[in-house]
């Protein structure tokens, strides 16, 4: 949405989507816009839209100022006979406002070039500044050449009635002049130059931008410059709405009603001028007309062309004319304006044979607030009707302008936000477009103080149409428009989104005259030859022009009635047949034929309209039904004069009533214009002789519109080329969605149409009617030769069927608004039908291309269908662990909450796992949620893990730290200390070393802020508002206002009042008293010393404040310090107490006073306590530039000092000192990238140096241009490396030089539980104590997690900067804490026995009786155990003993593979199977229909004896069975193979189709959790087909409950295989050992 302020001439937009945007102008500016009198300092830079000035409706009001009464301030009393007196009065107070307004502008601009502050402007804020001075040297020459004048008129007045036409001459320019100065537009200031250059030329180019007043000020200027004494001034525009709008602005603003000094003309409707007229707006077409009776355009001083982007044929016609006329008539001025205008190719065309110049204006820049929705939206009209009602009912103001494509979308938008808003009475909904009524246009510009305006508008408003009070727009990034399709010889009336340059394109067309006129013409583009001769052989087909190129009689009447040259051949045949009333309503309802029916979105609406299209449906196609609708809404208008009734009738008919309102209005011109009179009958009166004849009618002027069905009606028509001979590109187009053709079943194979139409890329034919071949050869019989008519019926294509195609894959074929579908078709050049409900893509096309075009589509279902089985959704399963199924139903990913998923085992009883998580909240949340719990009614076993916790040390990265600088350091730095020793001590040792530094104690004690002044006040101050407006209120107040002067601040756009000649001892809180209260007040600054001059603290400033505090015996006389920065003259210095009471009485006896300290009153104010505790700075100055703080640091590690060192701190430069602020943050940017490079560049220039590959992260830089990045190894020994090969070496990293610090960043925390402490807590003792004796240059900080610190959990941290310490106390403290590692006979599966519950139990003995810890890791299989002497051997040995006999006593499952066709037969018996076999050998049988297996589970020799049951049993019967599947296996196409059933389900992938029981059936049972990831992967259920289920076909199989069961199935599958499930490292590792009071927790639980 773009918005744009009050008086903006264009409100445009122009960005792609649904856009807004808004205006910045605050409530407090629009209240200083209506002041009287008063006009906002100009000098308020052009990016707050520059000046606040006052509108149309104000300047008649300005000229009101406080010392007037009276002045004239309308336009009818403007009218009433003045006195001569009253004229001089009148004059006077003209003058006088003049006056004050060039002084008022030479005080603020005087204040901004002497000001104090130092002013920084940007590009675009000189570039207001200077335009302000322009606006104000153009405004003081207007002013003095008219005082001049008046002053020499004074003296001859006597009543002389040509002196007195004079003055009232005067009177008008002087309030014309200041309405020009307070409207402030930017073509202001270029009156002159243009008034100058328009005098010495006679071509001048004008290129403004919107929003300048080039549209409604040049011809004012121009009739002020006296052009318009003699003869009128014209200005064309290309749109009827655009003159008739511009003509009502300009009348307003000249003073007068429309036809007086200002008139129009548009279309064939009357001139609404006068003798009186001066300026003229007219549009294209009736400016040719006015050339065609006057060549030489006698009554006209200057023609302006404006809008010329707009570069309608039209418009270039009126160029090429106006350079004829220009060579005859050298008197003759011609202007060329737009806003976007290409000067040098207009230039070009005028300058070989006029004078002529270019002259260019920017426009007024207003703030706006560009707001984009964040997706397309495909039903953008209702998006944008969401947008205008959110901004109607927020808080601001202002109307709001809405673009959409075509006034069938406006109307839809208008229903629906009358529908939306109900009975809100705030608004009105309003129309723009270029049929509007008289009425209509009015109500648009029409000022309407208490209703919003919410107005919907093609893109007409783009150009000159200004609309006061929009303040918002709404820009939905949508046009429509024809354009002549030169690839394809066609035209097209296109739909889409609008470019950037949409307002540069051109009609690419011939021409609509004779011939020979064209082709002599000067085009300003001359269109190709090619393009001159096809509309030539248009035009002889049309039998406009004859061989020769001599208009016809039929051409003639097509040049008089000025529209299209198709309907005008229709009209004349109508004549021919007698049925020209019939032929006037049918081209009446064909120029608003997109509009007729009403479109809404509701399913009630749809089947109303549906209805409606049916009753005035004629079988012969669509032009037949628009006059059935015309006629019949006639004849009830005829009956019924109330205009509710004819509203209801239209609306029961879903007709579009307004659309027939303006072909109403159509027809009756049209008949004027042909001198006949239209008798109207009703619709029962269209019998087939009449519908004959009109038939023949519709050919005699679209017989170029033909269309050739190439099948049945949805894949469409082949559009016949009339120059065929000239292109290869075939066209082809669908019925639109309204044709009442696609009511019938039949193909109806010649068609003509009325229009193409294209939309989202798709074409679309509307207004469709079948007609007879024969009559096309007696239209053109050339024509008919030329496109091969006597063969179209031989136009040859062929169909291929895609069946079994599931909606998805159609869907993803077809794309989003047909994108994909019409990409497909143009590489194929085919048509594509696509059948949803049948589930079939079609191919049409010519059988020389149907084999390719089949390739191309098959493999396109292909790539999309692998697209399709790539979707994954995640799911959850329980807490925060959710998995990614994909295709199938097979989980491709597991997100867990948890640090590690470790799968055990699983049988045909139970499935085992454990989860091991970071916290214990998290494991303990688990544990209760999931105890008990039933799944596939079996019980979830959970228990804790006492001995289930991993204790191995995971793989650790290493990361280093590298710091280097961007920017200088500034030489200064401070340290803070947290004692008062280290800190002296620090001092001393500085000082020793020559570095110029001071101690001080920021102590936590009550603390004075002292401000004194350094010059006496120079009795001025400034008084800072935030608007002009409040600063004004300020002033009011003053008893002597006199003193105050209002002055504007340029850079802030605020508002200050200069006060003068107040008391010497009067200070800023004196003053800030004052107006505190006032509103929009910011501060106050009192002019102290000399201007310029540059204060220095005295050197005596610390004994002068010790000297006022000394007599307080509570004052701290070293606590005394100083602000070093000097603001007005002011030094301010804090000092300490230790007693607050007597703190307190020190400021009441001195605050406030004079004579004390300095100059005038000293100010004490209590500050408030932040310290929590004393701190001791030392600040530093004049360091190295070299420096930066690890040389500080390094200082104080070799002396001992750095302990208790809290910050080091060295300043550097901040970002903005490099460069200027155009440059810098480009800069900031590149030195980064360039020094970044430079750096991984340096690391891997020697490949052999590091054991592993440096990984680099982005880099970050801070605001004082440190640049930080961290590099990672995975070996510890390359930190040492890099740090001795790298670090503190100056190094070219950017353009300049820097120091590169590299500093490791590793820190080893290690969690101890409460039971592995108490395990053993002479190794755990004894690992600390070897880490404290070996590696004295790091730290090991040992914690307790508990309250009893010798029993509690433990944590062990070691950290510090020495790499070989840390890595050697870490091998050390893993090597003792590693314990026994335990695994079966290095056997990992079978180890995982002791994994499940009831090895929990077990292993939980086994411990208590060794007295021993065990801990298990469950990803690589094995055991930890920990304990004291043999204590781990004897439990190793127990655990051995446990799985050797869990070995001895389990079960073997084998599967059978039923053979082809004999899965009936099994199932049948299935039944029998496990009650004999099963019972007989003690095995479980499961039979799986859907693997077609039968899996037998039990002891290895019973399992043995089942099988061989089993086959003896399949050998008796396999052959009859068999047999009798084959004789019943054959289904239909329409039959579930399963159920052989009716199917109706096709799925998405591989197109089969089955019935969605038997589907749901199968699905149920891969919800079996002891399934593999193979086994529980869904398929399509077709024995020959292997093809996995999409996932959407299984969302739309199950249901939601049980679409979590199939989610836990791919879940525990998922957990079978072997890749790994690692937790994601972050940057601090952790390492835990421990038992439920640990940060690890695992649990074990089995579903049996």
């Amino acid at each position: 949405m773009n918005f744009s302020s009050d008086n903006t001439e264009e409100n445009t937009a122009s960005s792609q989507g649904i856009s807004s945007h808004s205006s910045s102008r605050s409530s407090s500016r629009t209240s200083q816009k209506r002041m009287r009198g008063s006009r906002v300092d100009t000098n308020v830079t052009e990016l707050d839209c520059s000046f606040d000035h006052l509108n149309d409706e104000d300047i008649n009001q300005v000229l009101i100022t406080d010392d007037i009464k009276t002045i004239s301030s309308s336009t009818s009393e403007k009218k009433q006979k003045l006195s001569d007196s009253e004229l001089i009065e009148i004059i006077d107070e003209f003058l006088s406002i003049a006056k004050e307004k060039l002084q008022e502008f030479d005080i603020s601009d005087e204040k901004y070039n002497n000001g104090d502050d130092e002013q920084v402007l940007d590009t675009a804020q000189q570039n207001a500044l200077r335009e302000s001075g322009l606006q104000k040297n153009e405004f003081q020459s207007a002013i003095s050449c008219l005082n001049r004048e008046y002053n020499d008129i004074l003296p001859l007045l006597r009543n002389n009635t040509d002196n007195v036409l004079q003055l009232k001459r005067i009177k008008q320019k002087l309030e014309c002049e200041l309405k020009h100065w307070q409207s402030y537009l930017p073509i202001y200031t270029r009156r002159s130059d243009i008034i100058e250059k328009l005098k010495i030329n006679q071509v001048l180019i004008v290129k403004a931008d919107s929003g300048s007043g080039k549209s409604t000020q040049i011809v004012q200027y121009l009739s002020d410059a006296n052009f318009a004494d003699e003869k009128q001034i014209i200005c064309t525009q290309p749109y009827k709405l655009m003159a008739r709008s511009l003509a009502a602005r300009v009348a307003e603003e000249y003073g007068c009603k429309i036809g007086e000094e200002v008139g129009f003309q548009v279309a064939s409707g009357e001139p609404i001028t006068s003798s009186r007229t001066k300026i003229k707006f007219v549009t294209d077409t009736v400016f040719l007309n006015e050339y065609q009776n006057s060549p030489m355009l006698e009554q006209y001083s200057v023609v302006v062309i404006d809008e010329a982007q707009e570069r309608k044929i039209d418009t270039d016609i009126v160029l090429g004319l106006m350079k004829q006329c220009s060579r005859k008539r050298k008197d003759l001025k011609l202007i060329v304006m737009s806003s976007t205008i290409d000067t040098c190719l207009f230039y070009d065309y005028f300058v070989s044979n006029f004078t002529c110049e270019t002259l260019e204006v920017g426009s007024r820049t207003c703030p706006i607030e560009d707001i984009y929705m964040d997706d397309e939206d495909e039903n953008y009209v209702q998006a944008a009707v969401t947008k205008a009602i959110e901004i109607h009912q927020s808080e601001e103001g202002g109307d709001i302008l809405v673009f959409l494509r075509g006034q069938d979308e406006i109307d839809l938008a208008l229903t629906d936000l009358n529908k939306k808003l109900g009975n809100d009475r705030s608004y009105i909904g309003l129309p723009l477009h270029e049929e509007l009524s008289e009425e209509e246009i009015i109500q648009i510009f029409e000022k309407m103080p208490n209703k919003r305006k919410i107005i919907f508008s093609t893109n007409i408003a783009e150009s000159s149409i200004t609309i006061d009070g929009v303040k918002h727009v709404v820009d939905s990034g949508m046009k429509k428009e024809k354009i002549w399709n030169e690839q394809k010889k066609i035209e097209v009336l296109k739909t889409g989104q609008i470019t950037k340059n949409s307002v540069q394109q051109r009609r690419k067309r011939a021409g609509r005259t004779s011939v020979g006129k064209i082709k002599s013409f000067e085009w300003l583009q001359s269109p190709s030859i090619s393009n001159f001769q096809e509309a030539d052989q248009l035009l002889i087909w049309l039998n406009a022009v004859d061989p020769r190129g001599t208009l016809t009689q039929l051409g003639r009447n097509m040049a008089l009635l000025d529209i299209d040259p198709k309907l005008t051949a229709m009209l004349y045949k109508g004549q021919e047949l007698d049925c020209l009333s019939y032929a006037l309503i049918l081209a009446g309802m064909l120029t608003v034929s997109q509009n007729i029916w009403w479109i809404s979105e509701d399913q009630k609406s749809k089947g109303m309209n549906l209805r409606a299209r049916a009753e005035f449906s004629h079988e012969s196609g669509d032009h037949i039904t628009l006059i059935n609708i015309y006629l019949k809404w006639n004849a009830f208008c005829a009956k019924n004069k109330d205009k509710r009734q004819q509203y209801e009738w239209c609306k029961n008919n879903c007709i579009n009533g307004k659309s027939l309102e303006i072909a109403y209005e159509f027809i009756q011109e049209k008949a004027k214009q042909m001198d006949y009179k239209v008798e109207l009958h009703d619709s029962e009166n269209l019998n087939d002789n009449v519908i004959n004849r009109l038939l023949q009618c519709i050919t005699a002027g679209y017989f170029m519109n033909l269309a050739v069905s190439i099948g049945p009606m949805r894949p469409g028509y082949q559009i016949i080329s009339t120059f065929s001979q000239t292109t290869n590109e075939l066209v082809i187009a669908r019925a639109f969605h309204t044709s009442t053709l696609l009511l019938s079943d039949q193909t109806h194979k010649y068609v003509l149409y009325n229009e193409l139409l294209s939309r989202h890329g798709t074409n679309y034919l509307t207004v469709l009617s079948s007609i007879d071949l024969n009559w096309l050869k007696s239209v053109s019989e050339d024509w008919y030769k030329a496109i091969n008519g006597a063969n179209l019926h031989t136009i040859p294509y062929e169909s291929f069927a895609f069946e079994n195609v599931g909606r998805a894959l159609l869907e993803a074929i077809t794309g989003k608004n047909a994108c994909q579908l019409n990409r497909l078709e143009d590489i194929t050049q085919a048509t594509i039908d696509i059948d949803y409900k049948q589930s079939k893509l079609t191919i049409w096309s010519s059988a020389a291309n149907l084999s390719k075009a089949k390739k191309i589509v098959q493999e396109t279902i292909e790539k999309e269908k692998e697209k399709l089985l790539l979707e994954v959704e995640e799911i959850q399963i329980v807490g925060r662990t959710r998995i990614l199924m994909g295709a199938g139903g097979v989980s491709q990913m597991i997100l867990f909450a948890v640090r590690k998923i470790d799968f055990i085992r699983y049988t045909d009883d139970c499935s085992c796992f454990a989860v091991t998580y970071a916290k214990v909240e998290q494991a303990r949340f688990a544990f209760n949620q999931l105890k008990g719990y039933i799944e596939q009614d079996r019980e979830i076993a959970v228990s804790n893990s006492c001995v289930k916790v991993e204790a191995a040390i995971g793989k650790q990265s290493y990361r280093l730290k590298a710091i280097w600088y961007l920017t200088q350091s500034t030489g200064n730095g401070r340290i803070l200390f947290q004692k008062e020793k280290s800190a002296r001590d620090a001092y001393e040792l500085f000082k020793r070393l020559h570095y110029r530094c001071r101690y001080e104690h920021l102590s936590k004690l009550p603390t004075i802020k002292v401000t004194y002044c350094l010059a006496k006040s120079n009795q001025k101050a400034f008084i800072n508002f935030r608007s002009f407006w409040d600063s004004t209120n300020a002033r009011s107040r003053i008893h002597f206002p006199e003193k105050c002067k209002i002055i504007q601040n340029r850079q802030n756009h605020g508002s200050s009042l200069l006060l003068e000649d107040f008391s010497e001892d009067d200070d800023e809180e004196d003053i800030r008293s004052r107006f505190q209260d006032c509103d929009g007040f910011v501060g106050v600054q009192v002019l102290r010393g000399r201007k310029g001059e540059i204060f220095v603290r005295p050197a005596s400033a610390e004994n002068d404040i010790k000297a006022i505090f000394n007599h307080y015996k509570s004052f701290q006389r070293d606590t005394v310090s100083f602000n070093p920065k000097i603001w007005y003259g002011k030094v301010e210095a804090t000092v300490e107490f230790s007693d607050t009471v007597e703190l307190k009485n020190a400021i009441k006896e001195m605050n406030g006073k004079t004579g004390i300290i300095g100059h005038g009153k000293v100010r004490l104010l209590e500050q408030l306590r932040t310290r929590k505790e004393d701190e001791h700075v030392l600040y530093f100055q004049y360091l190295n530039r070299s420096y930066d703080k690890y040389d500080l640091i390094k200082i104080l590690k070799e002396n001992q000092l750095y302990d208790d060192v809290k910050t080091v701190i060295v300043y550097r430069q901040k970002w903005e000192n490099e460069n200027s602020t155009t440059t810098g943050p480009n800069k900031v940017h590149f030195d980064l990238e360039a020094s970044s490079e430079n750096l991984r560049s340096l690391f891997l220039s020697k490949p052999d140096l590091f054991q592993s590959i440096p990984d680099f992260q982005i880099p970050h830089c801070a605001s004082d241009g440190t640049a930080t990045a961290f590099i990672h190894f995975n070996d510890p020994v390359d930190i040492t490396t890099a740090i001795q090969t790298y670090d503190n070496q100056v190094i070219q990293l950017s353009k300049d030089s820097s120091k590169l610090h590299l500093l490791p960043s590793i820190a080893r925390e290690t969690i101890i539980s409460a039971t592995l402490r108490k395990t053993i807590p002479d190794k755990i003792q004894e690992a600390i104590q070897y880490g404290r004796e070996k590696c004295k240059r790091i730290r090991i900080k040992v914690t307790s997690l508990g309250m009893d610190e010798k029993t509690a959990a433990m944590k062990i941290r070691i950290e510090g900067d020495d790499i070989q310490e840390i890595t050697m106390a870490k091998v050390a403290f893993d090597t003792l804490m590693k314990g026994m590692e335990y695994r079966y006979k290095d056997d990992r599966e079978k180890t995982r026995f002791i994994f499940d519950h009831d090895g929990t139990t077990a292993l939980q003995k086994i411990q208590d009786e060794t007295g021993t810890y065990i801990c298990c890791c469950y990803s690589d299989s094995f055991l930890r155990i920990y304990g004291d002497n043999q204590a781990p051997d004897i439990a190793a040995a127990r655990i051995d003993e446990y799985i050797e006999n869990i070995l001895n006593n389990r079960n073997f499952t084998i599967t059978l593979d039923i053979p082809k066709g004999y899965i009936r037969h099994v199932l049948k018996l299935s039944t029998n199977y496990q009650d004999t076999i099963g019972k007989d050998f003690h095995v479980k049988i499961n039979i799986s229909d859907v693997k077609r297996q039968i899996q037998i589970t039990g002891k290895k020799q019973n399992i043995i004896n089942a099988e061989e049951a089993i086959k003896q049993n399949w050998s008796a019967t396999l052959t009859e069975q068999q047999l009798l599947h084959n004789n019943n296996a054959t289904t239909t196409n329409n039959e579930c193979p399963i159920c052989c059933e009716i199917a109706n389900y096709t799925l998405q992938a591989c197109g089969h189709i089955s019935c969605l029981n038997c589907l749901k059936q199968e699905l149920s049972r891969k919800f079996d959790t002891t399934l593999s990831n193979e086994s529980i992967k869904i398929k399509c259920v077709m024995q020959e087909c292997n093809s996995v289920l999409s996932l959407r076909d299984i969302k739309t199989i199950i249901d939601r409950e049980n679409m979590s069961k199939l989610a836990r199935a791919s879940f525990q599958a998922f957990l079978k295989t072997d890749m790994d499930i690692v937790q994601c490292m972050g940057t601090d590792f952790h390492h835990h050992f421990g038992d439920v009071n640990s940060s690890c927790y695992g649990k074990m639980f089995s579903a049996s």
